[in-house]
Protein backbone atom coordinates (compact mmCIF):
# COMPACT_ATOMS: atom_id res chain seq x y z
CA UNK A 1 0.00 0.00 0.00
CA UNK A 2 1.33 3.41 -0.95
CA UNK A 3 -0.07 6.94 -1.02
CA UNK A 4 -0.78 6.86 -4.75
CA UNK A 5 -2.86 3.68 -4.51
CA UNK A 6 -4.69 5.15 -1.52
CA UNK A 7 -5.45 8.25 -3.58
CA UNK A 8 -6.58 6.41 -6.72
CA UNK A 9 -8.76 3.99 -4.74
CA UNK A 10 -10.78 7.01 -3.58
CA UNK A 11 -11.24 8.69 -6.97
CA UNK A 12 -14.94 8.48 -7.84
CA UNK A 13 -14.74 6.82 -11.23
CA UNK A 14 -16.07 3.37 -12.04
CA UNK A 15 -14.21 0.18 -11.25
CA UNK A 16 -14.13 -0.54 -15.00
CA UNK A 17 -12.38 2.78 -15.65
CA UNK A 18 -9.85 2.09 -12.90
CA UNK A 19 -9.08 -1.36 -14.30
CA UNK A 20 -8.54 0.06 -17.77
CA UNK A 21 -6.24 2.84 -16.56
CA UNK A 22 -4.26 0.52 -14.28
CA UNK A 23 -3.66 -1.88 -17.16
CA UNK A 24 -1.54 0.85 -18.79
CA UNK A 25 -0.34 3.14 -16.02
CA UNK A 26 0.78 3.10 -12.41
CA UNK A 27 -1.23 5.28 -9.98
CA UNK A 28 1.75 7.62 -9.58
CA UNK A 29 1.79 8.21 -13.33
CA UNK A 30 -1.91 9.03 -13.31
CA UNK A 31 -1.41 11.39 -10.35
CA UNK A 32 1.20 13.34 -12.35
CA UNK A 33 -0.88 13.72 -15.50
CA UNK A 34 -2.33 17.14 -16.26
CA UNK A 35 -5.65 17.81 -17.97
CA UNK A 36 -4.06 17.88 -21.43
CA UNK A 37 -2.40 14.49 -20.94
CA UNK A 38 -5.56 12.92 -19.48
CA UNK A 39 -7.53 14.21 -22.45
CA UNK A 40 -4.88 12.89 -24.85
CA UNK A 41 -5.25 9.32 -23.50
CA UNK A 42 -8.98 9.47 -24.24
CA UNK A 43 -10.69 10.36 -20.96
CA UNK A 44 -13.85 12.45 -20.95
CA UNK A 45 -14.13 15.78 -19.10
CA UNK A 46 -16.12 14.34 -16.16
CA UNK A 47 -13.57 11.59 -15.53
CA UNK A 48 -10.69 14.06 -15.85
CA UNK A 49 -12.29 16.42 -13.33
CA UNK A 50 -12.68 13.60 -10.83
CA UNK A 51 -9.06 12.51 -11.23
CA UNK A 52 -7.86 16.08 -10.72
CA UNK A 53 -10.24 16.81 -7.81
CA UNK A 54 -8.23 18.36 -4.99
CA UNK A 55 -10.35 16.88 -2.18
CA UNK A 56 -8.76 13.47 -2.70
CA UNK A 57 -5.23 14.78 -3.20
CA UNK A 58 -5.07 17.21 -0.29
CA UNK A 59 -5.97 14.73 2.47
CA UNK A 60 -4.39 11.55 1.09
CA UNK A 61 -1.83 11.45 3.93
CA UNK A 62 -4.57 11.56 6.56
CA UNK A 63 -6.49 8.74 4.87
CA UNK A 64 -3.30 6.68 4.52
CA UNK A 65 -2.63 7.07 8.25
CA UNK A 66 -6.24 6.17 9.07
CA UNK A 67 -5.95 2.88 7.19
CA UNK A 68 -2.66 2.00 8.91
CA UNK A 69 -3.90 2.98 12.38
CA UNK A 70 -7.05 0.86 11.97
CA UNK A 71 -5.14 -2.06 10.44
CA UNK A 72 -7.01 -1.93 7.16
CA UNK A 73 -5.00 -3.34 4.26
CA UNK A 74 -5.40 -1.88 0.78
CA UNK A 75 -4.61 -4.56 -1.79
CA UNK A 76 -4.35 -3.76 -5.49
CA UNK A 77 -4.85 -6.15 -8.38
CA UNK A 78 -1.07 -6.21 -8.87
CA UNK A 79 -0.22 -7.08 -5.25
CA UNK A 80 1.06 -10.46 -4.09
CA UNK A 81 -1.87 -10.83 -1.68
CA UNK A 82 -4.56 -10.06 -4.25
CA UNK A 83 -6.56 -13.34 -4.59
CA UNK A 84 -5.88 -14.60 -8.08
CA UNK A 85 -9.18 -16.49 -8.30
CA UNK A 86 -11.00 -13.14 -8.18
CA UNK A 87 -9.55 -12.35 -11.58
CA UNK A 88 -11.76 -15.08 -13.06
CA UNK A 89 -14.85 -12.93 -12.59
CA UNK A 90 -15.97 -10.12 -14.88
CA UNK A 91 -15.23 -6.64 -13.56
CA UNK A 92 -13.03 -7.89 -10.74
CA UNK A 93 -12.29 -5.16 -8.18
CA UNK A 94 -9.24 -3.03 -8.87
CA UNK A 95 -8.82 -2.51 -5.12
CA UNK A 96 -9.78 -4.48 -2.04
CA UNK A 97 -9.89 -3.17 1.51
CA UNK A 98 -9.23 -5.98 3.99
CA UNK A 99 -9.39 -6.01 7.78
CA UNK A 100 -7.98 -9.20 9.24
CA UNK A 101 -5.85 -11.94 7.68
CA UNK A 102 -5.47 -11.19 3.96
CA UNK A 103 -3.65 -14.49 3.35
CA UNK A 104 -6.79 -16.59 3.87
CA UNK A 105 -8.45 -15.19 0.74
CA UNK A 106 -6.47 -17.70 -1.32
CA UNK A 107 -7.39 -20.69 0.85
CA UNK A 108 -10.11 -23.23 0.00
CA UNK A 109 -13.52 -21.86 0.86
CA UNK A 110 -17.23 -22.41 0.36
CA UNK A 111 -19.69 -19.55 -0.02
CA UNK A 112 -22.92 -19.97 1.95
CA UNK A 113 -25.54 -17.41 0.93
CA UNK A 114 -29.31 -17.12 1.05
CA UNK A 115 -32.35 -15.29 2.27
CA UNK A 116 -32.41 -12.67 4.98
CA UNK A 117 -35.94 -13.84 5.84
CA UNK A 118 -35.07 -17.49 6.35
CA UNK A 119 -36.77 -20.26 8.28
CA UNK A 120 -35.41 -21.86 11.43
CA UNK A 121 -34.51 -24.90 9.32
CA UNK A 122 -32.52 -22.69 6.98
CA UNK A 123 -30.64 -21.10 9.86
CA UNK A 124 -29.81 -24.52 11.30
CA UNK A 125 -28.62 -25.83 7.93
CA UNK A 126 -26.37 -22.82 7.33
CA UNK A 127 -24.92 -23.04 10.83
CA UNK A 128 -24.31 -26.80 10.84
CA UNK A 129 -22.86 -26.86 7.34
CA UNK A 130 -20.47 -23.99 8.11
CA UNK A 131 -19.33 -25.69 11.31
CA UNK A 132 -18.76 -29.02 9.54
CA UNK A 133 -16.75 -27.27 6.84
CA UNK A 134 -14.68 -25.48 9.46
CA UNK A 135 -14.00 -28.75 11.25
CA UNK A 136 -12.48 -29.92 7.94
CA UNK A 137 -10.36 -26.76 7.72
CA UNK A 138 -12.46 -25.21 4.96
CA UNK A 139 -13.27 -21.53 5.27
CA UNK A 140 -16.73 -20.03 4.76
CA UNK A 141 -17.46 -16.91 2.73
CA UNK A 142 -20.67 -14.92 3.12
CA UNK A 143 -22.02 -11.38 3.23
CA UNK A 144 -22.65 -10.61 6.94
CA UNK A 145 -26.32 -9.88 6.19
CA UNK A 146 -29.10 -10.92 8.55
CA UNK A 147 -30.46 -14.42 8.08
CA UNK A 148 -28.47 -17.16 6.33
CA UNK A 149 -25.25 -15.13 6.11
CA UNK A 150 -25.17 -14.48 9.85
CA UNK A 151 -25.68 -18.14 10.76
CA UNK A 152 -23.05 -19.24 8.23
CA UNK A 153 -20.50 -16.96 9.89
CA UNK A 154 -21.53 -18.10 13.37
CA UNK A 155 -21.21 -21.76 12.43
CA UNK A 156 -17.75 -21.24 11.03
CA UNK A 157 -16.66 -19.43 14.20
CA UNK A 158 -17.79 -22.42 16.27
CA UNK A 159 -15.71 -24.88 14.24
CA UNK A 160 -12.38 -26.36 15.19
CA UNK A 161 -10.23 -24.92 12.41
CA UNK A 162 -12.27 -22.84 9.99
CA UNK A 163 -12.15 -19.14 9.49
CA UNK A 164 -14.80 -17.00 7.89
CA UNK A 165 -14.66 -14.17 5.37
CA UNK A 166 -17.36 -11.49 5.27
CA UNK A 167 -17.68 -9.49 2.05
CA UNK A 168 -19.40 -6.18 2.76
CA UNK A 169 -21.50 -3.77 0.70
CA UNK A 170 -20.08 -0.81 2.64
CA UNK A 171 -16.78 0.56 3.93
CA UNK A 172 -14.79 -1.04 6.75
CA UNK A 173 -15.22 1.64 9.41
CA UNK A 174 -17.36 0.49 12.33
CA UNK A 175 -19.77 3.34 11.60
CA UNK A 176 -20.19 2.05 8.01
CA UNK A 177 -21.19 -1.48 8.98
CA UNK A 178 -24.51 -2.87 7.83
CA UNK A 179 -26.44 -4.24 9.52
CA UNK A 180 -25.15 -2.44 12.64
CA UNK A 181 -26.48 -5.29 14.79
CA UNK A 182 -23.68 -7.46 13.36
CA UNK A 183 -20.85 -5.19 14.52
CA UNK A 184 -19.94 -7.59 17.34
CA UNK A 185 -19.95 -10.50 14.87
CA UNK A 186 -17.70 -8.57 12.48
CA UNK A 187 -15.17 -7.92 15.24
CA UNK A 188 -15.26 -11.59 16.27
CA UNK A 189 -14.56 -12.67 12.68
CA UNK A 190 -11.36 -10.61 12.65
CA UNK A 191 -10.40 -11.68 16.18
CA UNK A 192 -10.68 -15.38 15.23
CA UNK A 193 -8.35 -15.03 12.24
CA UNK A 194 -10.91 -14.32 9.54
CA UNK A 195 -11.31 -11.24 7.38
CA UNK A 196 -13.69 -8.46 6.42
CA UNK A 197 -13.46 -7.52 2.74
CA UNK A 198 -14.84 -4.61 0.76
CA UNK A 199 -14.15 -2.80 -2.50
CA UNK A 200 -15.68 0.37 -1.01
CA UNK A 201 -13.62 3.08 0.65
CA UNK A 202 -13.93 3.82 4.35
CA UNK A 203 -16.92 6.08 4.91
CA UNK A 204 -19.13 4.36 2.34
CA UNK A 205 -22.59 3.49 3.64
CA UNK A 206 -24.47 0.46 2.31
CA UNK A 207 -26.86 1.10 -0.57
CA UNK A 208 -29.39 -1.28 -2.14
CA UNK A 209 -27.49 -1.51 -5.42
CA UNK A 210 -24.21 -2.40 -3.69
CA UNK A 211 -25.43 -5.80 -2.45
CA UNK A 212 -25.74 -7.62 -5.80
CA UNK A 213 -22.47 -5.97 -6.89
CA UNK A 214 -20.57 -7.25 -3.85
CA UNK A 215 -21.92 -10.77 -4.38
CA UNK A 216 -19.62 -11.24 -7.36
CA UNK A 217 -16.74 -11.02 -4.86
CA UNK A 218 -18.41 -13.57 -2.55
CA UNK A 219 -18.68 -16.02 -5.43
CA UNK A 220 -15.23 -15.16 -6.77
CA UNK A 221 -13.52 -16.04 -3.48
CA UNK A 222 -15.28 -19.41 -3.19
CA UNK A 223 -14.39 -22.78 -4.67
CA UNK A 224 -17.98 -23.95 -4.22
CA UNK A 225 -21.24 -22.24 -3.35
CA UNK A 226 -24.22 -23.33 -1.25
CA UNK A 227 -27.48 -21.43 -1.65
CA UNK A 228 -29.90 -21.75 1.27
CA UNK A 229 -33.57 -20.71 0.88
CA UNK A 230 -33.24 -18.18 -1.90
CA UNK A 231 -36.36 -17.04 -3.73
CA UNK A 232 -36.61 -17.68 -7.45
CA UNK A 233 -36.24 -13.98 -8.27
CA UNK A 234 -33.93 -13.12 -5.39
CA UNK A 235 -30.68 -11.22 -5.74
CA UNK A 236 -28.89 -14.33 -4.50
CA UNK A 237 -29.95 -16.51 -7.42
CA UNK A 238 -29.58 -13.71 -9.93
CA UNK A 239 -26.00 -13.42 -8.72
CA UNK A 240 -25.47 -17.16 -8.98
CA UNK A 241 -26.75 -17.26 -12.56
CA UNK A 242 -24.77 -14.19 -13.59
CA UNK A 243 -21.42 -14.93 -12.01
CA UNK A 244 -21.10 -18.61 -11.13
CA UNK A 245 -22.46 -20.59 -14.05
CA UNK A 246 -20.06 -19.18 -16.66
CA UNK A 247 -17.15 -20.13 -14.41
CA UNK A 248 -18.31 -23.77 -14.06
CA UNK A 249 -18.21 -23.70 -10.28
CA UNK A 250 -20.03 -26.25 -8.14
CA UNK A 251 -23.43 -25.03 -6.96
CA UNK A 252 -25.65 -26.64 -4.35
CA UNK A 253 -29.06 -25.36 -3.32
CA UNK A 254 -31.69 -26.07 -0.73
CA UNK A 255 -35.41 -25.28 -0.68
CA UNK A 256 -36.53 -21.96 -2.16
CA UNK A 257 -38.77 -19.42 -0.44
Amino acid sequence: MNEFDVWFSRVEISNKQKLELLSYYEPEQIWNMNRKKLNYIGLDDITISKILDRQYRDNVDDYFKYLKNHRIHLVTMKDYYYPQKLMDIPDFPAYLFIKGDKKILEEDSVAIIGSRYCTSQGKELAYKTAKELGDKNINVVSGLANGIDTFAHLGSLESSFGKTIAVLANGLASSDLYPPTNLKLAKEIVKRGGALVSEYIVGTKARKEYFPIRNRIVSGLANKILVVEAGEKSGTLITVRSWIRPRKRDICSTSED
